[in-house]
């Protein structure tokens, strides 16, 4: 999964180096911030969205046992 992410963040740059004009200057906080958004959060998201749902759902029951005992 590294290696895909360092050729994507290869290929990022290379694009926003490309579209940039001669007097700009390459934002790497934005690039890097990209990168990690398509190779870190997009694949974990639907997981930790899971164990929250699972973890509120389990919460709720416990605090809903409590209150009508």
């Amino acid at each position: 999964m590294l290696r895909w992410c360092n050729r994507g963040l290869t290929v990022a740059v290379v694009a926003w180096d490309v579209q940039m004009l001669p007097s700009e200057f390459l934002n790497l906080d934005a690039v890097m911030e990209r990168a990690m958004v398509k190779c870190i959060v997009k694949p974990l998201k639907e997981h930790v969205y899971r164990l929250f749902t699972y973890d509120l759902t389990r919460y709720y029951a416990i605090e809903s046992d409590l209150n009508f005992t």
